[in-house]
């Protein structure tokens, strides 16, 4: 049995830790043991882990904030100030498992990163997003050495993390997984598509553009909604919006913004927020009732959100950040527009809309793509390949 340390510095359920979920019960059947370590504090991930089986240490390894109010500032130093005890607690559960490897994630893992250097235990990590400056990201880089291997989610983010030398590194690319057989559209759903709008006060009679994810201001969702208002009168095609998700503690404020645009462009009969997706059959519902998905993010990483829509045949619309170019097919799945870009936008949605042989076509082939290139049993295969591999080099 290996035994494989992951440790994340957000107890909120994200990309990074449905992946963890995800592939932690099928690893464990082939006899790789996940073990998590998670801050302290707000969020539930850690509580879903230990419902899911896996064993989770909690510890003050929290990740720093943005410099963008004084009260984050004194929460930065306070970081500092604790982070030699988030790496003693780290190196504590590394000792007490008797782990074999220390699986980092994100950039900002730090304390995982020094206390595998401490331990001498292999590292993997795991890099993943480019919503970090890039001066933050250089003064990092020169750890990236500790690591016995880099595991990147797309090929266009070596260069982002690792400079003009990546080469010198030894990389992984694995890309953000789907469960296929969970996320496909079927008969019953198609069937229940109007109880579903009912459910949400949706019009029935109107096409859907919707978008699932958290309500932040890395979301663009201001830019969403500026789709939407150009969309109300000029379109010939009856369409809503339809937002997913809500506010995380600290984005009041950005929901509030939202709402001041909905209320000033009166689209308050136009776009709806149905709330957020408590589980993955929730979010499934609301896939199902999606015509096209839309995402208008100013920076991303590799966002589960497109391959789930993929997945369930929904042509997509979003930004040429992070990794989303890899992701889609630009012209085939859907979409790929420069982030901002409120005209090419509308331009695929009304020739979406104006053509639904269009949209049948996009949503097979972009089915057939998530099957061929990012299903979970893929993803699975690689981290086990890269655990054997890490603990083979270090013996």
């Amino acid at each position: 049995m290996i035994k494989v340390l992951n440790v994340v510095v957000d107890n909120h359920i994200g990309g990074i830790q449905n992946r963890i979920l995800s592939i932690g019960k099928d690893l464990g059947k082939q006899g790789i043991q996940f073990i998590i370590s998670s801050p302290n504090g707000d969020g539930n991930f850690a509580e879903i882990a230990k419902e899911n089986g896996i064993k989770v240490h909690q510890a003050s390894i929290g990740a720093p904030k943005h410099f963008c109010s004084f009260k984050n500032i004194i929460k930065n130093a306070l970081w500092i100030i604790k982070f030699p005890v988030g790496v003693i607690e780290i190196i504590r559960i590394v000792k007490h498992e008797n782990v074999d490897c220390v699986h980092a994630h994100g950039l900002l893992a730090l304390h995982a990163v020094f206390a595998a250097k401490i331990t001498m235990k292999p590292l993997v990590w795991h890099l993943i997003g480019t919503l970090y400056p890039g001066s933050l990201v250089k003064v990092i880089r020169p750890l990236f050495s500790w690591s016995t291997i880099i595991v990147l989610p797309t090929n266009k983010t070596k260069k982002y993390y690792l400079g003009s030398q990546f080469e010198n590194y030894k990389i992984k690319v694995i890309f953000e997984p789907v469960d296929i057989r969970f996320y496909q559209k079927t008969q019953r759903m198609i069937e229940e598509k109007e109880s579903i709008r009912s459910m949400y006060h949706i019009p029935s009679d109107s096409y859907i553009v919707g978008f699932i994810g958290n309500i932040s201001p890395v979301k663009g969702l201001e830019f969403f909604l500026d789709v939407a208002q150009h969309l109300k009168d000029r379109s010939k095609t009856k369409v809503c919006f339809v937002i997913v998700g809500k506010a995380q503690k600290g984005h009041e404020e950005y929901l509030a913004k939202l709402e001041s645009i909905i209320d000033k462009f009166d689209l308050k009969d136009f776009v709806f927020f149905p709330g957020h997706c408590r589980d993955a059959p929730e979010c499934r519902r609301m896939y199902s009732i999606m015509d096209i998905f839309l995402m208008t993010s100013i920076s991303e990483g590799t966002p589960l959100v497109i391959l789930e829509s993929m997945a369930m045949e929904i042509p997509v619309i979003a930004p040429d950040v992070g990794g989303i170019s890899e992701q889609i097919c630009d012209g085939k799945t859907g979409f790929v527009v420069p982030p901002k870009d409120i005209n090419s936008i509308i331009q695929n949605i009304q020739g979406l809309l104006n053509d639904p042989n269009k949209r049948e076509e996009m949503g097979r082939l972009g089915r057939e793509r998530v099957i061929s290139l990012f299903s979970l049993e893929r993803c699975i295969r690689l981290h086990m390949e890269i655990y054997s591999e890490t603990i083979r080099h270090e013996k």
